[in-house]
């Protein structure tokens, strides 16, 4: 149950360790002894089941993320279209952005970058992942006392974009070598 000021009960709620959106909006739990959590949406009074375990709100509340215990397999839940989308590997984050969602594959100790779409984006040794806020990095555990810090990067975009920023001062002096593709970078 979760309690007014009064005392009074309000809401019924299945599960353990109820979380709210940053909006207040949703409520969140955990089952007790199946694989399963629990969104209340408060305006509707509707309780919608999401896979997976302990659910965790992305930064700006429109997704929720559960692990499976038992298959290794994580669960997005997008609050706008009200899909799931399932994803390899436990304990999903996502990043302060919400650009991007991190997984781990504890049986091989390696993190999945994944984007909001469920797409695998690149994979990372070590577990424990945590992006570093306000840049495009990833720490992650590597083993005793040891982590890692990754870039992110947005892969062949990326690339032509430092390659014409490298060449800018060559592009000033040889303006006729100028590459087309820098003018879209």
């Amino acid at each position: 149950y979760i309690y007014a000021r009064s005392r009074a009960a309000t809401i019924t709620l299945p599960g353990l360790n109820p979380n709210f959106s940053e909006d207040g909006q949703l409520i969140v739990s955990s089952s007790s002894n199946q694989d399963m959590s629990y969104i209340y949406d408060r305006s509707s009074g509707i309780i919608t089941e999401l896979p997976g375990l302990v659910p965790k709100f992305s930064e700006d509340g429109q997704r929720i993320g559960t692990s499976s215990e038992n298959q290794d397999k994580s669960y997005v839940y997008d609050r706008s279209s009200g899909t799931i989308t399932e994803i390899e590997g436990l304990e999903p984050k996502f990043s302060e952005d919400d650009k991007w969602i991190t997984t781990e594959l504890q049986g091989e100790r390696i993190t999945q970058l994944y984007d909001t779409s469920g797409t695998l984006l690149a994979q990372f040794p070590g577990v424990d992942p945590a992006f570093i806020p306000n840049s495009n990095e990833l720490i992650t555990y590597i083993n005793e006392d040891t982590y890692r810090i990754w870039e992110i990067d947005n892969g062949l975009d990326d690339l032509i974009a430092k390659g014409c920023t490298w060449l800018e001062d060559y592009f000033r002096t040889y303006p006729e070598e100028h590459l087309k593709v820098c003018d879209q970078v």
